[in-house]
C-alpha cells in the first residue's frame, strides 16, 4: 500500500491498477466476505434505525449528481464517460425498473416512516455535522 499527500492509504498505485484488479477488490469485499451492510439491515433495523439510513443515502442521492458529473469531467476515457451518463440518467431521470426518480423514492419512503418533508428538502446529516466539527 502506498499514502498519499494526507496520509491516506491507497490499496495500489493507480498506474497499476486495472479492470481485473477492481473486479477482484469489489468481489472480495462485496461478495466473498458478506458486507457487514447487509448484517445490519437483516438483523438489527429499526423503523428508527431505518429512518436515519433513509435521511443519509438522500443526502447522497442528493449529492450524487454533483459529485458524479465531477467524476466523469475528469475522466480521460470516453467509454467510460459514456458508461458513467448513462448510469447518471439512470440516477436522476429514467430508471427503467422504477417510475419515481431515486431521490424522490428516497423521500416518500422517508414519509412513510414518519419522517417529514422538510427533513429531505433541507438535507443535513450526520455526515455533514461529523465533517463540520472535524473541518
Amino acid at each position: 500500500m502506498i499514502s498519499d499527500e494526507n496520509g491516506c492509504e491507497n490499496l495500489e498505485d493507480l498506474s497499476t491498477l486495472t479492470k481485473e484488479k477492481v473486479f477482484s477488490i469489489v468481489g472480495e469485499l462485496w461478495f466473498e466476505n458478506s458486507p457487514k451492510l447487509f448484517e445490519f439491515l437483516t438483523d438489527y433495523m429499526s423503523i428508527e434505525g431505518a429512518k436515519v439510513f433513509t435521511l443519509e443515502h438522500a443526502v447522497f442521492a442528493n449529492h450524487f449528481p454533483r459529485w458524479f458529473a465531477n467524476v466523469v469531467a475528469r475522466c480521460p476515457h470516453i467509454d467510460a464517460r459514456a458508461y458513467m451518463i448513462e448510469n447518471m440518467y439512470v440516477e436522476e431521470v429514467v430508471d427503467p425498473t422504477e417510475k419515481t426518480p431515486h431521490y424522490e423514492s428516497l423521500s416518500q419512503f422517508g414519509l412513510a416512516l414518519g419522517g417529514l418533508r422538510f427533513h429531505f428538502n433541507h438535507l443535513f446529516s450526520i455526515v455533514n455535522e461529523l465533517a463540520d466539527l472535524c473541518g
